[in-house]
């Protein structure tokens, strides 16, 4: 997951750790992440894009692409590995 830029669609997303902010800043912690933040998703992307460009990672448990409540895709998701 270090190799960058990721890219899906032609647009360039920014994964990361989806860790709780109050942990976020907590140097004494060391868990194991097995959810991450992806940011910068262009509209129109769908759960199974994002599904298949990560599998590659692991075994995903659980894709979650956050929409508004129009139903547009809000740019952001997060997804759960085994």
């Amino acid at each position: 997951m270090k190799q960058r830029p990721h890219t899906i669609d032609g647009r360039q997303i920014d994964p990361k750790r989806a860790m709780p902010r109050e942990e976020a800043n907590n140097d004494d912690i060391h868990l194991t992440v097995k959810k991450i933040f992806i940011g910068g998703i262009r509209d129109g992307l769908d759960e199974e894009s994002l599904r298949k460009y990560f599998e590659k990672y692991g075994n995903i448990n659980d894709c979650l692409l956050m929409h508004d409540k129009d139903g547009k895709t809000r740019g952001f998701a997060f997804i759960e590995f085994d």
